[in-house]
């Protein structure tokens, strides 16, 4: 991986969409949660692009560990289960053009959930700044200087 951490979730996503061919697309859950349990990450994919859906109301941090724990699916290559897609709560707000299938957990003790929890927690404590794709990496590697990763 020619990254030189920290790197920011903009400057990673850039790069998995060189190494992979595909866009790569951030979404987040869209309206408000009741039950904060109920939304985690999850990945839509299909031959041109992945969509990465991530919950805005958890931390900063958090949001980061959803959304590399779905680049540890893509970077692990595991299939996802085919998805027609309709509108619906897991959608809403996408564009369906090209999804032809999505991970989710549907369980959590999984080897393929192990790998994407554990390459992704990794790559996220290695990132640093917000989730937006404005983010700029070189202040956030000089601000890295002088403050631990968070």
């Amino acid at each position: 991986m020619p990254l030189e951490p920290p790197w920011t979730v903009a400057e990673f996503l850039s790069w998995l969409e060189e190494d992979t061919g595909k866009a790569v697309e951030l979404e987040p859950w869209p309206g408000l949660s009741t039950d904060l349990q109920t939304r985690c990450g999850l990945l839509f994919g299909g031959p041109t692009r992945y969509v990465i859906r991530y919950d805005p109301a958890r931390s900063i941090r958090h949001q980061r560990q959803q959304i590399f724990h779905e680049v540890g699916h893509v970077l692990g290559q595991h299939p996802g289960e085919p998805f027609r897609p309709t509108e619906s709560a897991l959608t809403e707000g996408l564009s369906l053009e090209g999804i032809e299938y999505m991970m989710r957990r549907s369980t959590f003790d999984s080897p393929t959930e192990a790998e994407a929890e554990l390459l992704g927690t990794h790559l996220a404590v290695l990132s640093r700044g917000p989730i937006d794709l404005d983010s700029h990496g070189d202040l956030h590697r000089i601000a890295g200087v002088f403050a631990p990763l968070r």
